[in-house]
């Protein structure tokens, strides 16, 4: 992705024989006198003009998954500072607080990017479980979409698609 400025609007997607732009998420840059447009410009070319409407798809696929995989979706905050877990570790960590509850430990510590935080492990799996959820619902949201894009029949609705909203609201844990 590259971030482009332009003096006019464009239109999201622009086919100039076999090379295609995709401009998303417009946004207006106001200079002393003129208004320009700064887009989010993704270009490909494809081998046949009749290969556009499925190298858009696979693009905004691409797309889709690269913002599943970001900040904006695998993020939670902790004591108001950014932290995501993912999966496996997740999995590890609630072995470890069942194993410590089954040993009537009610207090380990959570390392978070080399910072040892001490949590009561009641509280330790709550957070877990409710990560679990979000990461759930993150995982629906994401395959919801996908079935979106791959149902739209216009390479225009696929482009103009929204991948980004219907995401769950962010967890915040104060310890």
């Amino acid at each position: 992705m590259e971030v482009k400025q332009f003096n006019e609007k464009q239109d999201t997607l622009v086919i100039s024989g076999l090379h295609v732009a995709i401009n998303r998420n417009e946004r207006a840059i106001e200079d002393e006198e003129n208004v320009k447009y700064e887009y989010d410009v993704e270009e490909f070319d494809v081998d046949k003009r009749e290969d556009i409407d499925k190298e858009v798809e696979a693009h905004m696929l691409f797309l889709l998954h690269e913002y599943d995989k970001s900040k904006a979706v695998n993020c939670f905050y902790l004591n108001n500072e950014p932290f995501w877990l993912d999966k496996a570790t997740r999995v590890g960590l609630k072995l470890r607080f069942e194993a410590e509850k089954k040993a009537n430990k009610t207090e380990t510590i959570l390392w978070m990017s080399g910072f040892a935080l001490s949590i009561l492990v009641d509280t330790g799996l709550q957070m877990l479980y409710q990560l679990e959820i979000y990461a759930s619902a993150c995982y629906d949201c994401t395959a919801q979409h996908e079935a979106n894009i791959k149902t739209l029949s216009r390479s225009i609705e696929k482009a103009e698609y929204d991948f980004t909203m219907g995401y769950p609201t962010k967890l915040s844990f104060v310890l």
